[in-house]
């Protein structure tokens, strides 16, 4: 009974994190109640082969709900790494192009845009990185990593680039607003 309760264990690895932190224990105390009471022989493949196809079938609902629920809400830091990409990959082909109406200095700016987009790139996966231990951090982080887009709003002649540039200001504004605002002590001095 032991190996089956672990292998039943095992397979709740299906569903996502929440509903098995949930729902867990039950489900397997379920699992492990029905074996004792109907099962024996041909009954516990039965009972095996039942659960399979519940636990694939519900399994797959949950991992499609919590996706979905996940897009709703969280569309923004499944865009930031995309947009990041993007904007580095701009801001490091900029200096191999043509110079032809830049001026003096347009050279040392685009390397210095090149390295801030790189380093925003570097920020944004940082912060998805660290967003499940520490939400406040990790979303301020991804704000601050999509800035370097801010400029691309300015080329309006070439809409598709001018749409990246404002899509950095939402998803930046909404990484600020995501992070949990910290809550200031008031600290007495002695009188």
């Amino acid at each position: 009974m032991d190996r089956q309760k672990k292998a039943y264990r095992a397979l709740l690895v299906a569903y996502p994190f929440e509903h098995r932190r949930d729902f867990g224990e039950p489900m397997t105390q379920l699992f492990v109640d029905r074996l004792r009471d109907e099962g024996g022989g041909a009954r516990s493949v039965l009972i095996w082969v039942h659960t399979l196809i519940d636990l694939t079938k519900s399994a797959f609902a949950e991992r499609l709900e919590t996706t979905m629920r996940s897009f709703r809400t969280d569309w923004w830091r499944i865009l930031a790494l995309p947009l990041a990409v993007f904007v580095a990959v701009a801001g490091v082909g900029l200096p191999f192009e043509p110079e032809d109406t830049a001026g003096p200095n347009w050279l040392a700016g685009a390397i210095a845009y090149a390295v801030v987009t790189v380093v925003g790139l570097g920020l944004v996966i940082t912060g998805l990185t660290i967003r499940r231990r520490n939400r406040k951090v990790g979303s301020n982080l991804i704000a601050v990593g999509v800035m370097p887009g801010f400029p691309m709003t300015l080329m309006i002649w070439f809409p598709p680039i001018a749409l990246v540039g404002v899509l950095s200001i939402v998803i930046s504004t909404k990484a600020f607003l995501d992070a949990p605002k910290g809550t200031l002590e008031k600290v007495e001095t002695p009188a």
